[in-house]
């Protein structure tokens, strides 16, 4: 069993279809990815491990909260018991 501490970060984050614009022949991200590859970054760099979309380790650690972008609903494999701080959503189909 891998247990966590409190300097890592279990964050989830699914791509959807509307996380890359295409515009004047470039492609973007969506203002949701980019908060998410920021907020990644900045956890880095403050010293914590941050995991993405391990639902192994999070199912290992089921009362270590976790980090969800967006809501359940958005996220296609969610099936995980941990308590879930919810970040920034859009509308998911």
């Amino acid at each position: 069993m891998n247990m966590v501490n409190g300097t890592d970060v279990l964050l989830f984050y699914e791509k959807q279809n509307w996380d890359y614009v295409e515009t004047y022949s470039r492609r973007t991200i969506s203002g949701f990815y980019a908060w998410y590859v920021r907020l990644v970054g900045a956890l880095r760099k403050s010293g914590y491990r941050v995991y993405e979309n391990d639902y192994g380790l999070a199912e290992e650690n089921s009362n270590y909260p976790v980090g969800l972008v967006g809501t359940p609903n958005c996220l296609l494999n969610w099936r995980l018991p941990n308590p879930a701080i919810l970040g920034p959503s859009k509308r998911c189909q």
